[in-house]
């Protein structure tokens, strides 16, 4: 059994399904350094609850670098067979671990999301000197392995391992309610005009996510004499401006605002209940948990400013990509999917398939225990 260390800048909750899956391998044995602070942002980092494998390196940032206390002596004290890092340029100590590591001769790999843009810019470039460094990269999407493979870069040494939540305590609630159930949750958000399709999207409501399309969408498929509902589940800087837009052009019956949610029943009813969920921006790991709750997804194809995870989207099967920054297309694109009269339960289906098959920590654990 080897024994491997995982170091990361610090460890976010929603990593709570693989950290847990490699915690409990029987395979290898992983230990676990970073900053149990997520180092003082806004993201809630994953509790270890006092794991013995896992190590605190508190951290600190002066100007765009960020340190972590303990980290390097901890590095020079523990010895392990290899070494997985989450690493930047820019994250100083980890930096400096990773060449200790590698004047020791040991094996050191790099999590991270690798070429997200197939461009030539300097900072591409920059990146790709930077993961040549390492003696292998591992992947959250092809997309990526694909534009380091054009650039030059060796593809033995690019493993993609997808993206996953917390799965397993997830596909726990799948089937524990029933249409009865979803239409007594869509009567209490829309009460009498509950009877029409509903789209969600849940999320932070920031700019990025390109939010005030989704008004333009409810408002031309009214247009059309296409009456959707909109539940939006989240919270942000954007809420006021969405308030206001919605209030302006009179969809306050259709377009709903939530607020956000950390109880993942009551995010699984939400989902559930939904007939789509719709991100005109990137989509990332909404995508994850859509489809891990059996409600399709439609999102843009532009690779370049998408996330990994809008590879889990099939399109006709899953969901539907529409092109990018095109409003028409994503009414087409909307309109498209329902006027198809797919049926609910097999495109229910269709949506855990790819989560069971690929973007989940057990299959992530699988893949990562092969890279030698």
């Amino acid at each position: 059994m080897k024994k491997i260390l995982v170091i990361y800048p610090g460890f976010p909750h929603y990593r709570n399904g693989i950290i847990e899956e490699l915690l409990e391998d029987k395979e290898n044995e992983y230990f676990f350094i970073g900053d149990d602070n997520m180092m003082g942002t806004s993201i809630k980092p994953y509790d270890f609850k006092g794991n013995e494998k896992f190590f605190n390196a508190p951290s600190y940032k002066v100007k765009n670098f960020i340190f972590h206390k303990k980290m390097i002596a901890y590095i020079l004290k523990n010895d392990f067979d290899s070494y997985i890092f989450h690493s930047s340029p820019f994250w100083i100590t980890i930096l400096i671990s990773f060449f200790i590591l590698k004047l020791k001769g040991k094996k050191c790999y790099n999590w991270t999301h690798g070429l997200l843009k197939d461009e030539d810019s300097f900072k591409s470039k920059f990146y790709l000197n930077f993961y040549k460094l390492f003696d292998g990269i591992i992947l959250y999407g092809n997309g990526a392995k694909k534009n380091m493979i054009n650039k030059g870069f060796p593809k033995e040494k690019l493993t993609v391992i997808y993206n996953s939540l917390n799965y397993k305590k997830q596909i726990i609630n799948r089937d524990k309610l029933n249409v009865d159930d979803f239409i007594t949750l869509k009567k209490k958000i829309f009460g009498t005009n509950y009877k029409r399709p509903q789209l969600i999207f849940i999320g932070r409501l920031t700019k990025q996510k390109k939010l005030t399309v989704l008004l333009e969408l409810i408002d031309i498929l009214n247009k059309k004499g296409q009456n959707f509902n909109l539940v939006f589940v989240g919270d942000g800087q954007e809420k006021k401006n969405l308030e206001l837009i919605t209030l302006d052009k009179g969809l306050d019956d259709q377009i709903k605002f939530y607020g956000p949610s950390y109880d993942e029943f009551e995010i699984y009813s939400l989902i559930a209940s939904s007939d789509c969920c719709v991100s005109p921006g990137e989509i990332g790991l909404t995508a994850i948990h859509s489809l891990t709750y059996g409600t399709p997804v439609i999102s843009h194809n532009n690779a370049n400013y998408q996330m990994p995870e809008f590879e889990s989207i099939i399109d006709g099967v899953n969901g539907k990509l529409f092109e990018y920054n095109d409003t028409n297309s994503l009414v087409e694109a909307v309109l498209s999917w329902f006027n198809d009269n797919k049926d609910r339960e097999v495109v229910r289906n269709n949506c855990y398939k790819v989560i069971d098959e690929v973007f989940n920590p057990v299959n992530q654990k699988k893949i990562i225990n092969k890279i030698k």
